[in-house]
């Protein structure tokens, strides 16, 4: 990252200071902070967990890697179109029963248009001169291509503008290898999206009630993780598209072994976004995962009091993650 990225962040965003409060994670440095609404954070779930999308591995016992970095982002159609990649924007759009989204059938709709129309011109000319033709074929696909995208950003900005969604930047602490729990299954280096506390935000501690439901989710923009236990149903977690998997508690307990993927052992950051839908809300989150003690020891030197020091840290060390967080804080800036 450039040296003067800071100076494209107002310094009063860059000076927000974390919260007091790290009830809710095991490090008492955490940097804790909503940009979207100082309350946010100062509750949390009836299991002791904050409210949204965690990362956890399905053991002997549910081990959550609760934050070290926890942000969360007013998500306004400008940040959700410029701080996204394409792939998390596209996820976000609303699906039709084919499966693909509605402004992709719109854009196709526009395309086999195009040909229909195309081909009718070239095959009525019987009297002009071909190159003419050809012009004016082309001047008619680029006008049609125009509005078709003119229309995709519009139904994108409404589609957005419209719907609850949540925007977090997460980063985690190490996971602690367990084996997995698959009949036949010997991996040790699974783990799981766990939203239980974002999906179920208010129920309470009971261990007579049972609380499930399904829930659209997926994985997109990997490094450093790979989809696993594709073959089996309500199993491991869809990488660059969305499927549902059940989310529920009972007796106390996130269930079931779901929503899985497995680390990488080439690198010593993991990092994906995780974007999941319900009706009327949505949730995207940025992950980063340590993949030792001594990356998850360096990631705590980063830990800060502002803004602005965390992310200078996060320069230092770790480019990438500091990349993430300050293309979505520009974005805040300028929307």
């Amino acid at each position: 990252m450039e040296a003067n990225y800071l100076e494209h962040i107002p310094s009063d965003l860059l000076s927000e200071r974390k919260i007091e409060c790290t009830a809710g994670t095991f490090e008492s440095n955490a940097f804790i902070l909503s940009l979207k609404d100082k309350n946010e954070f100062s509750t949390l779930h009836s299991f002791g967990y904050h409210r949204v999308p965690l990362v956890g591995v399905y053991g002997e016992y549910y081990h959550l890697c609760l934050p070290l970095v926890l942000i969360s982002f007013p998500a306004s159609p400008r940040v959700l179109q410029h701080a996204l990649p394409k792939s998390v924007q596209n996820a976000l759009l609303p699906k039709c029963h084919s499966g693909v989204s509605q402004n992709e059938v719109f854009v196709t709709s526009y395309v086999s248009t195009i040909i229909s129309k195309s081909v009718d011109a070239l095959t009525n000319n019987t009297t002009g001169h071909i190159d003419d033709m050809q012009l004016a074929v082309q001047c008619y696909i680029e006008a049609i291509l125009d509005g078709a995208v003119k229309k995709v950003e519009e139904d994108t900005e409404t589609t957005q503008h419209n719907k609850s969604v949540d925007l977090y930047f997460i980063i985690h602490t190490r996971p602690i290898p367990s084996p997995c729990q698959k009949f036949k299954c010997d991996n040790t280096d699974e783990i799981n999206l766990v939203y239980h506390c974002w999906l179920f935000k208010d129920v309470p501690y009971d261990l007579e009630e049972i609380f499930t439901d399904q829930l659209s989710m997926g994985v997109f923009e990997p490094h450093g993780v790979q989809p696993v236990h594709q073959n089996l149903l309500d199993a491991g977690v869809e990488f660059g598209g969305i499927s549902e998997r059940t989310v529920c508690i009972h007796g106390g307990r996130f269930s079931p072994e779901n929503a899985q993927m497995q680390l990488q052992h080439d690198c010593n950051l993991h990092t994906f976004y995780s974007v999941a839908k319900f009706p009327g809300r949505s949730v995207v989150t940025f992950h980063v995962l340590p993949a030792d003690d001594k990356i998850e020891n360096a990631l705590k030197e980063c830990l800060s009091y502002t803004v602005g020091s965390l992310l200078h840290n996060l320069n230092e060390e770790f480019p990438q993650v500091a990349d993430v967080l300050s293309r979505i804080l520009n974005t805040i800036t300028d929307g």
